[in-house]
């Protein structure tokens, strides 16, 4: 069953949720490349992919894909 996040970003999306979840379970795969789960990174990284992804713009003041990734190399 999605989740509520998954299904908000179809809706927001425009896009089917089959979509937005093969974006999530990528994602994930992804987030395990690089933070443990149990990370808040984790999943702050898998939002991230997927909101990208669906082309959802982040909400102002919020930290955009592009600087949460430039985070992580330093």
């Amino acid at each position: 069953m999605p989740s509520t996040v998954v299904k908000s970003y179809a809706e927001r999306s425009g896009k089917p949720l089959g979509k937005i979840e093969q974006y999530w379970q990528d994602a994930k795969q992804e987030a395990r490349k690089k933070f443990i789960k149990k990370d808040a990174s984790f999943w702050a990284y898998v939002n991230a992919i997927v909101k990208r992804r669906a082309g959802l713009q982040e909400a102002h003041g919020r930290v955009t894909f592009s600087q949460f990734i430039a985070r992580g190399e330093q």
